[in-house]
């Protein structure tokens, strides 16, 4: 399946649109967009409703955006994530290193404290993950 990536900016944050398998062939095409898009400490949000099926080249993407926010200060986190994608992410236990919100503009309501890029809405109670 071929990936689709599009993107917007909202505020602070680049919305990233991702539709598709993200796999060992298409995960170099995320991997290089995000790279050229994505400019901390602006957040990183990835709208995964339309991605079916991950692999680890494209669990490797998310570390790295993980890694590049905790370095230069920025945040990353997923939207919409598929129950499969989700089983994926806690499996690894990389859920817990990335904000999970079922909107955009739950994640965009939220502000990331710590250096964990751990997210937590205004009201300072933790963000949904459901």
């Amino acid at each position: 399946m071929e990936l689709e990536i599009s993107s917007q900016m909202r505020g602070d944050a680049l919305i990233v649109s991702v539709r598709g398998d993200v796999d060992l062939a298409t995960a170099p095409l995320l991997d290089s967009a995000l790279a050229e898009l994505w400019q901390p400490p602006d957040r990183l949000v990835i709208d995964a409703s339309g991605i079916a099926f991950m692999d680890s080249t494209g669990l490797g993407v998310l570390v790295k955006c993980a890694a590049r926010a905790r370095d230069e200060g920025g945040s990353v986190a997923l939207v919409a994530v598929t129950p499969r994608v989700r089983k994926v992410l806690a499996i690894t236990g990389l859920d817990s290193h990335l904000g999970l919100f079922d909107t955009v503009d739950g994640v965009l309501r939220a502000t990331r404290i710590g250096r964990n890029g751990q997210f937590h809405n205004s009201g300072g109670f933790p963000a949904s993950a459901q």
